[in-house]
């Protein structure tokens, strides 16, 4: 069963609370349910109303109604005078919960008192020009004919400053501004700036390479020492992937693993890869990401950090071509004795080939004798 309309629940509300003058009966019509004699049926149906009727068995104060219509709602509803300093002639019950400031400490006052200076002048201006659009007959007879939705800072009676969202309609003589509290809303993006903002200068001062790509590969940012790694600008970098930057072979193996990470949502572990600078050098790279998700798991891209650890290969070159070519006979073995590597020498002495050492252990060559 769908639930009653909006205003529906807010009319059975004020009516249980005995808030409206007179007896009241609520009749609910469906034109898209008709009887047989054609008219819509009452009471509860499973689709959305077309209207509603209510039967006032005596006479109901239509000030009243509308009265606590306002007054029950959470939004705040003010009404000034259209001027180009307005002033309060009346104040919903609910600035006193968010503001602290009761109705009739506010009525009669100037509304731009309460307003941040910086937000005060936008405010006048818009004033200035709703009057000048007046005075040229722009508005014509008709009432709301003024819609402005904006966002501005006024001060609580503690002295605060919170952020209203607000939709001023002129109506006469009169402005009417529907409005809503958003200070955690704002302090929340402001937060989200300064955490954005602190990423920002750690990324462009960071002599790695720090980037953000999409689902489908392609850099949507790029920061840090990119320029130093790879002699390409973050600008010139966004749009590509980073198997363009590689040699052909090395972005087959590349890809291959990245399509592997990405088909789990894994993040990508110290992950080995040879890329191309803009002058045509070898540099390789240690990249380390994790996986963007948004609410529902759904991948969105990768964030990480690229470091040039082409330094450390060639000094891991230079290294495994001295321990190669040593006459010392040289072995590495694993926690469990298993060779992970053995120079030439010892292949040489002990007559195996690379080959046959794969999958050995050190207990396998021992003689009993």
């Amino acid at each position: 069963m769908r639930s009653e309309p909006d205003i529906v629940r807010e009319l059975r509300e004020a009516e249980k609370l005995g808030l409206l003058k007179g007896k009241t009966s609520l009749v609910y019509r469906d034109s898209s349910v008709l009887d047989d004699s054609g008219k819509g049926s009452d009471a509860d149906v499973d689709s959305s109303f077309s209207s509603v009727d209510m039967f006032f068995e005596e006479p109901v104060d239509r000030d009243e109604l509308f009265r606590v219509m306002v007054e029950s709602t959470s939004d705040l509803i003010a009404i000034t005078t259209f001027s180009l300093n307005p002033r309060y002639v009346y104040v919903s019950p609910s600035h006193e919960k968010v503001m602290g400031y009761k109705p009739e400490e506010l009525i009669g006052k100037p509304a731009f008192d309460l307003v941040h200076p910086e937000d005060k002048k936008r405010l006048f201006s818009l004033a200035k020009r709703y009057i000048s659009l007046k005075m040229k007959g722009l508005f014509g007879e008709r009432n709301h004919e003024i819609s402005e939705r904006f966002e501005y800072r006024v001060r609580d009676k503690i002295g605060n400053w919170r952020y209203l969202e607000s939709t001023a309609n002129l109506v006469g003589n009169n402005i009417v501004f529907v409005s809503k509290d958003v200070t955690e809303r704002k302090r929340f993006e402001h937060q989200l700036m300064d955490l954005k903002k602190r990423f920002e200068d750690v990324a462009f001062s960071s002599g790695d390479f720090i980037w953000e790509i999409d689902v489908s590969g392609r850099y949507t940012f790029v920061a840090g020492g990119v320029k130093e790694i790879l002699g390409y600008t973050s600008d010139e970098l966004v749009g590509k992937t980073p198997f363009d930057l590689m040699p052909r072979d090395e972005a087959k193996r590349v890809k291959r693993v990245f399509e592997e990470v990405v088909s789990e949502k894994k993040p990508i572990v110290n992950l080995e890869n040879w890329n191309l600078t803009k002058d045509g050098r070898r540099v390789c790279l240690l990249t380390n990401g994790v996986p963007i998700l948004d609410e529902t798991g759904n991948l969105l891209g990768y964030r990480g950090v690229d470091k040039d650890i082409t330094e450390r290969k060639r000094m891991e070159e230079q290294l495994r071509d001295f321990l190669d070519n040593a006459n010392d006979l040289i072995q590495s073995v694993d926690s469990e004795g298993r060779f992970v590597y053995v120079n030439k020498s010892w292949l040489r002495t002990l007559g195996y080939t690379l080959e046959e050492v794969k999958g050995l252990t050190v207990f396998d060559i021992l003689r009993e004798d």
